[in-house]
């Protein structure tokens, strides 16, 4: 991690993700945390927007290339495993985005390394700026290059069921309803949040889970109420 990064980072950057910018202002952008700038507001933050949904799509329209015969649970079962948060985060150590990623002092001096969740945002708005900067071939090529031990691995054809589904497919077999997730708190900075939500199902107590995104305290939620109706 780095207060700034100049000319020659850059270029080493660039040599070692395989893409040569054309404005390496959008680069130094995609590389910059919120916690660098004075002004509130991130370009990281809007490129990760934008690059969480190329990653979306590159990896949807591998799915639907490579896997003619999945019916299209099956397909966002393996999409959902390919973009989740911890293995954008595993991806982003490929290129060594620690060396490169401007942080400011707060995170600095609060962490002993990089949080999982902001490499994981990271290498989602590098995603997002080449897309920018280049087009979606470009930015699809260096998804699926970086993806590309997960998307030719024996896990990705061995991913069992998410526990949202799980819990659905249970309660389905039990006639009850299906159960609905609450958020109950959002908690910390607006670049790392916490979420607690609450999964409510007919005739049970609430069980609450945690995550960094509503969608992984929803499926935490889901595990612990597997848990616990399995041991009872």
């Amino acid at each position: 991690m780095t207060f700034d990064i100049d000319k020659k980072e850059l270029e080493d950057f660039q040599k070692l993700i395989n893409y040569n910018f054309n404005n390496t202002n959008i680069l130094k952008e995609s590389l910059t945390h919120s916690s660098a700038r004075k002004k509130k507001g991130s370009d990281l933050e809007r490129l990760e927007f934008l690059g969480d949904r190329v990653l979306g799509l590159a990896i949807s329209e591998f799915l639907f290339l490579n896997y003619p015969n999945l019916e299209e649970g099956e397909l966002s079962e393996k999409f959902s495993f390919l973009v989740q948060k911890k293995i954008c985060a595993e991806v982003s150590h490929k290129i060594n985005i620690e060396r490169f990623l401007i942080l400011g002092k707060s995170e600095r001096k609060s962490m002993d390394g990089i949080k999982d969740s902001i490499l994981a945002d990271t290498i989602e708005a590098i995603i997002g700026a080449i897309f920018i900067d280049g087009n979606y071939k470009e930015a699809k090529n260096f998804t699926l290059f970086l993806w590309n031990d997960y998307l030719n691995d024996r896990e990705i054809n061995e991913i069992t069921p998410s526990p949202k589904n799980l819990l659905q497919e249970l309660l389905q077999s039990k006639k009850i309803n299906t159960p609905k997730y609450k958020v109950l708190k959002i908690q910390g900075k607006d670049h790392n949040p916490q979420f607690t939500v609450a999964v409510k199902v007919d005739g049970y107590e609430d069980i609450l889970g945690y995550g960094s995104s509503k969608k992984e305290a929803e499926t935490c939620a889901a595990n612990n109420f597997l848990d616990k109706i399995n041991h009872e």
